[in-house]
């Protein structure tokens, strides 16, 4: 019988195997048999007693000789990996087809995977089964791979501490992790509701309809506030992506989000804190460069008491103007402290505006034996921001001096200017102690000094700042025992609007307006009398007070055609509610205050300014006051 068996399974190998084909084949038997050593797929060939009587490509299974062996025999040495195995013998030689998935693991080799197919072969009455080994180890492993993939993701996913929302196109939501549903306060999921239902109309509908805006596929990084699913509103600190498909179609968006309400309330009050601190540190500059103003005005002051002619006298005052007019620039620059100060251009002399600056710190200089040197090869107007650069030249004239103090040679302080590439360029140099190569790359960063405790690092940041904001550039060279030199590069005008130009001290007022009666209203009796006189000198008829109720309880006052109020106004509010009180239709009003030109211009605008009133900051000049009435004159 087994003879009769092998010479059927000859015939059914050589015939490829097929068990419904016809009788007569269109190709010979030994090219079918080809064909099928060719698909390279081991086949054995069993009886009902699990003898193997054929088998075609079983070498690479590591079987050299597997004809006439038993067939568990000759699985022993490969451990088959599955239970079912031996079960779905039993199915086979009950006439069933199985299929079954199996690790065979050869001596010594690493373990594969097969799709093990196992079917009964029709013949005359005598049981013959087919096995065929498929090698599915790619395949598995693959798939092993992907779903540790698939299980690692959705660990990362559902453990992440920031929330994370993938919807699709049409802004449902597909998938939320549990931090998601944490910080939205859901108590349901998160799948199938709206982006705009969970996230707010505002925001949901910015991330539907601003998909076509995404820059590179992503939604840069913003912060908004939300109201959560327990009506609590929080700020969400999020960024969205578009999620594409393997075809580089977007298929929806993911959002990734933090609840960064403490984190807010939080940056506000180190921004507060370090402001204070800032200006605690800025207070000692101030107090120093007020200190040199003080001492140049009381100075020029006692000599033009005591000078006997006119020219000097007239000297002696105008440098008490300049240093009054310097002391107003650094008021509205603390005033404007983190704010980015408005630039007002200004028309002066390049030269005057740096001997004013050099008035000011003349006697320093000479007390320290510093001797100054002007090279000054620029001589036309710049148009700049006057206080700015002035401001800057003081901090470096000031960091010379400082720097020659302890040297032993000659102490020289040389300002130069000329023209190059269209730039008016100022150069500070010293002979003091030069700054070390390693320092001179972070000499304008914020808090550093070489000056150990004694300094605070802000005095070259800030003019670093102030140069920038006048759209010019400074740079250093430095040498240490040879001393330093810092130049400005600057445009010879700034691209503003029209400039105003640089008045000097005059001898006189000036003004096209009929004499007034005018009430002048402030508490300070040096302020109003200083009014007084200058209005008075011009032909006003001037009616004072120290209170503003005065205003309307005095009939002298009630009769004022302009009334001057010098109020005590801390921001813009108080100011506008002291003006809408106090200002009337039936005369002009000119309020005096200590706010910022740029708070003055947000009370300006301000839809219920009266048309007759004017905003004067102070400290002001005379002739800003008259320009101020004839204003509101009109």
């Amino acid at each position: 019988m087994k003879l009769e068996s092998r010479r059927q399974t000859d015939a059914l190998i050589e015939h490829g195997c097929a068990v419904d084909q016809p009788p007569e084949l269109p190709i010979e038997r030994a090219e079918l048999a080809n064909m099928l050593r060719i698909l390279d797929i081991p086949i054995l060939v069993i009886d009902e007693e699990l003898t193997v009587i054929a088998e075609i490509n079983c070498a690479q299974m590591g079987w050299s000789q597997a004809r006439g062996r038993h067939l568990l025999d000759l699985l022993s040495p490969v451990i088959i990996k599955n239970g079912k195995f031996r079960s779905s013998l039993k199915s086979v030689l009950a006439g069933e087809r199985v299929e079954l998935e199996a690790t065979l693991v050869g001596s010594g080799s690493r373990p594969k995977s097969y799709l093990v197919r196992m079917a009964p072969i029709p013949g005359d009455g005598t049981f013959l089964g087919m096995i065929a080994f498929f090698d599915i180890s790619q395949e598995v492993e693959l798939k092993e791979e992907l779903n540790y993939l698939k299980d690692y993701s959705e660990n990362v996913i559902k453990h992440i501490p920031s929330g994370l929302v993938v919807t699709d196109n049409d802004g449902k939501i597909v998938l939320a992790n549990p931090a998601a549903r944490e910080m939205l306060a859901a108590t349901e999921e998160l799948e199938g509701k709206s982006a705009e239902e969970v996230f707010g109309a505002k925001l949901g509908k910015a991330l539907i309809q601003g998909r076509d805006q995404f820059k590179r596929g992503r939604l840069e990084p913003s912060e908004v506030t939300i109201r959560r699913m327990d009506s609590q509103e929080i700020v969400l600190g999020f960024r969205a992506a578009q999620l594409f498909d393997a075809h580089h179609r977007v298929v929806g968006m993911i959002i990734v989000f933090k609840d960064v309400t403490e984190l807010k309330s939080l940056r506000s009050r180190l921004s507060q804190a370090d402001k204070m601190a800032a200006l605690g540190t800025l207070a000692s500059g101030i107090a120093h460069e007020f200190n040199n103003l003080l001492g140049a005005m009381m100075g020029y002051a006692q000599l033009a008491k005591a000078t006997g002619g006119i020219e000097n006298y007239k000297k002696c005052v105008q440098v008490v103007f300049e240093s009054c007019r310097r002391a107003q620039e650094i008021v509205h620059n603390l005033l404007s402290f983190s704010r980015r100060r408005k630039s007002v251009p200004e028309e002066m002399q390049l030269e005057d505006l740096m001997d004013q600056v050099l008035i000011l710190v003349e006697r320093d200089l000479e007390k320290h034996g510093i001797k100054v040197e002007r090279d000054y090869r620029y001589r036309d107007a710049i148009v700049t921001d006057v206080g700015q650069l002035q401001q800057v030249l003081l901090n470096l004239i000031i960091n010379a001096r400082q720097a020659m103090e302890n040297s032993e040679g000659e102490r020289r302080l040389s300002l130069s200017t000329w023209e190059e590439n269209g730039f008016v360029h100022i150069a500070v140099d010293d002979t003091g102690e030069g700054i070390a190569e390693e320092h001179v790359s972070r000499i304008f960063e914020p808090f550093f000094t070489t000056k150990g405790a004694g300094g605070t690092g802000l005095g070259l940041s800030l003019c670093y700042t102030l140069v920038k904001n006048l759209n010019g550039d400074i740079s250093v060279e430095s040498e240490p025992g040879v001393g330093s030199r810092f130049v400005l590069a600057l445009p010879q005008k700034l691209p503003m609007s029209e400039p105003v130009s640089r008045a000097r001290l005059t001898k006189t007022l000036k003004t096209t307006l009929e004499p007034k009666q005018v009430s002048v209203i402030a508490e300070d009796s040096m302020m109003r009398d200083l009014i007084s006189k200058l209005l008075s000198q011009v032909g006003h008829r001037v009616v004072t007070a120290g209170q503003p109720n005065e205003l309307a309880e005095s009939v002298e006052m009630h009769k004022s055609e302009i009334a001057i109020l010098d109020l005590p106004a801390t921001d813009e509010l108080s100011l506008e509610r002291s003006v809408s009180e106090l200002a009337s239709d039936e005369r002009g009003t000119v309020v005096l205050c200590g706010l910022s030109e740029e708070e003055l211009d947000k009370v300006r605008k301000s839809a219920r300014m009266p048309e007759r009133v004017r905003l004067v900051s102070k400290p002001f000049e005379a002739h800003e006051l008259i320009r101020a009435m004839e204003e509101v004159s009109r």
